[in-house]
């Protein structure tokens, strides 16, 4: 299952570790850099952290957006596990449809 969190939701530690583990890790991904280029990030998690995806918001003129943070190469779905066609397209589809109105947009 697929759970989104905010960014007070996160475990960091549990966060880093799948990123360590992760066949695919950047360190673009640890949470301490995302911290630095995306101080709003938040995440799709699956499994207690055995595959993550970190989303960055954006706002500009009104409209929310993700978007790539500078100095950040690479980011998508980071997981222990291979990641085939099917769960990165499973991961894609649980991106809230209405998270920019939810709270970025109050901001």
């Amino acid at each position: 299952m697929i759970s989104y969190l905010k960014h007070n939701e996160i475990d960091r530690a549990r966060w880093d570790g799948c990123i360590s583990r992760s066949l695919n890790r950047r360190v673009y991904a640890f949470s301490w850099y995302l911290d630095i280029v995306a101080p709003a990030w938040e995440a799709l998690v699956s499994d207690d952290y055995l595959s993550v995806f970190p989303l960055t918001p954006g706002r500009k003129a009104g409209v929310c957006y993700l978007f790539q943070p500078f100095f950040t190469q690479q980011l998508g779905l980071f997981s222990s596990n291979p990641i085939g066609e099917e769960n990165a397209e499973k991961f894609m589809s649980s991106i809230p449809m209405n998270w920019a109105w939810e709270d970025h947009m109050r901001k």
